[in-house]
């Protein structure tokens, strides 16, 4: 029996178990005397690790990648994610506050939050935590508050916040702006195929005055209004659907074409960091939430998906999937002592 087991500290590991078969690669790092812990030691671990602590550690290593990857950081998207199997007995469920660096696609920070509507106070606090000078900084209409736009303008950035119901009256009013008034600047996307439909896009750009917009002067710095059109079209149907969004912003530079950009780079961290971590690394599913786990484990996701988007892949490997990718670092020594690139 102990020629087919190896008897570590943690318990009974099988030689073929994939633990044992990667046992001397991990050794490359750490020693590893006793063998590999069990899933029950890792746990205590991310309990009792120190949220804060990693966080400081993880945002410097994403400054690091940044600066790597000689990026300039000119669009940071703010948005909350839910791990939905992360709940509670009495159905509290980890809600965590994400920024995403869309130019280099590494995700720079997070924030646990107690419920989504906590998000409106801890945009703030991670604003403070983030470099976010001179970068457009968007958010959907939850964050779409006067004390954050402060927040973001005393940090010397820029923001592009979306307006919905919970911003009636300003809704109200940017409709009004765009009705009544010709656009200083518009932009149409040329006609896009996708899953059966055909998508129009458009963005319209209003200048902000006190006689067309009563509430500029309760925002601060704001300068425009951005209306986006997004004409949906069924290919065997011809079913229309038109969906318009407004946004404002303290912005004065930007093209109707680039606000439409920026739009449309919001869902950057969508697509790019929260769908990567549910597909290739399963958060949504973890039930991980005693102490500090569910959030310091997130983290280290998000560690090792800022790690492997900052590797340059070649070969077959440059149009993989993540979860491909990461099965190569792992089985690749020069992967796995690369620089990012």
């Amino acid at each position: 029996m102990a020629a087919k087991y190896g008897f570590f500290s943690s318990g009974l590991i099988h030689q073929n178990s994939p633990q044992r078969l990667n046992l001397d690669k991990l050794r490359e790092f750490l020693p590893f005397v006793n063998g590999i812990p069990s899933h029950h030691t890792y746990s205590r671990v991310f309990q009792l690790i120190e949220p804060d602590s990693l966080e400081m550690a993880f945002r410097h290593f994403a400054q690091e990648i940044i600066k790597a990857l000689d990026c300039d950081v000119t669009i940071i998207n703010i948005d909350g994610k839910q791990m939905r199997g992360a709940t509670a007995a009495g159905g509290s469920t980890v809600h965590l506050l994400s920024a995403w660096c869309h130019d280099a696609g590494i995700s720079m920070g997070q924030l646990k939050v107690n419920a989504k509507t906590n998000e409106i106070t801890a945009i703030p606090e991670l604003l403070d935590k983030l470099h976010v000078a001179g970068a457009l900084v968007t958010i959907d209409a939850m964050g779409t508050q006067k004390e954050i736009a402060r927040k973001i303008v005393k940090q010397k950035a820029e923001y592009l916040l979306a307006l919905k119901g919970n911003q009636s009256t300003l809704s109200d009013e940017a409709q009004q702006v765009a009705s009544n008034y010709a656009p200083d600047d518009a932009f149409e996307a040329p006609p896009e195929s996708m899953n059966g439909f055909v998508f129009e896009r458009s963005a319209k750009v209003f200048k902000v005055t006190a006689r067309r917009f009563k509430t500029a002067k309760d925002w601060e710095k704001i300068a425009r209004i951005v209306q986006i059109t997004c004409v949906r079209t069924h290919k065997k149907t011809k079913q229309v659907t038109i969906d318009t969004r407004y946004y404002i912003t303290n912005n004065k530079t930007f093209s109707a074409e680039q606000y439409l950009t920026a739009t449309r780079k919001h869902w950057g961290i969508e697509n790019g960091c929260h769908w990567q971590l549910d597909v290739t690394f399963s958060e949504d599913a973890s039930r991980k939430y005693k102490g500090n786990s569910a959030e310091n484990f997130s983290r280290f996701l998000r560690l090792c998906l800022n790690t492997v988007k900052s590797l340059q892949f070649t070969g077959c490997f440059r149009n993989a999937s993540m979860r491909s990718k990461c099965k190569k670092v792992v089985k690749s020594k020069e992967l796995l002592h690369a620089q990012p690139t």
